[in-house]
């Protein structure tokens, strides 16, 4: 007696075949996507310290970078990063008013022919060199005693809050990265508001 496979028997188990294969072929890639180190900007910690009427900020982030941005660097194109830092009156009965808005604006370009990186200050025009990428980042990363706004503005009786936050400033990147930059989650690197209170 001969057994017959009806036709969609047949393309059932084909297509069971295809999914399997499908899912052992993917397998590695899964793996490689999960293994990819992290990308985008955290804010460890912030504080404001007030000396002379002037306070001053300390802060530190870690700047991940993803592939498609650290390929662009390695191939010369500088990168701007900005950090906002804002200090906002919360009011009770009225809308919150932004008493201070203040952004520091910095640029990393990778130069081959000396095989440095260079951190340019863009508020001071300060220029650091540095021979590896992680002690450029860690140098971004680092605020220390940075003067952001006097005590003379704030009112000892109001409700103060400061935040904070870094971005790749996409507008700044060469024209024709511009639109690939716009829609492709890669480029779009920035972190979360940090936020605290400030004691008068």
């Amino acid at each position: 007696m001969v057994f017959i496979m009806p036709v969609y028997a047949r393309y059932s188990l084909l297509l069971i075949r295809t999914c399997f294969v499908f899912l052992i072929l993917q397998a590695p890639f899964v793996q490689a996507e999960n293994n990819r180190p992290p990308s985008g900007f955290n804010i460890n910690s912030a504080t404001v310290q007030e000396k002379d009427n002037v306070f001053y900020l300390d802060a530190s982030i870690d700047y991940w970078f993803s592939e498609q941005v650290l390929e662009a660097l390695d191939n010369g194109v500088p990168l701007n990063i900005f950090v906002e830092i804002q200090v906002v009156e919360k009011r009770n009965f009225l809308w919150d008013r932004t008493m201070v808005n203040v952004t520091q604006y910095y640029q990393l370009q990778y130069h081959a022919l000396t095989r440095q990186f260079v951190l340019r200050n863009l508020n001071s025009n300060n220029n650091y060199n540095f021979l590896t990428l992680q002690l450029t980042l860690s140098s971004l990363g680092t605020i220390s005693q940075l003067p952001v706004f006097s005590k003379k503005l704030f009112d000892d009786n109001a409700n103060y809050q400061i935040r904070i936050k870094p971005s790749l400033d996409i507008e700044a990147l060469p024209s024709p990265l511009r639109p690939v930059a716009y829609i492709s989650s890669e480029w779009q690197l920035a972190g979360k508001w940090y936020s605290w209170q400030l004691k008068n």
